[in-house]
């Protein structure tokens, strides 16, 4: 459903408001499927400098 949403151009925001979780939550869950991304921001886990 979230990755749907996203693909229709809606903000992670507005999805993550939706589904009552974290935008780091759900850039997370999307981040093995969303290409669209950056590179660095696909890797980046909690806790980790850039």
């Amino acid at each position: 459903m979230a990755r749907d949403r996203r693909a229709r151009g809606e903000s992670v925001t507005s999805i993550a408001r939706h589904l009552k979780i974290g935008r780091s939550t759900l850039y997370r869950a999307l981040a093995d499927h969303d290409q669209t991304q950056p590179p660095g921001r696909r890797q980046q886990r909690i806790g980790q400098r850039r």
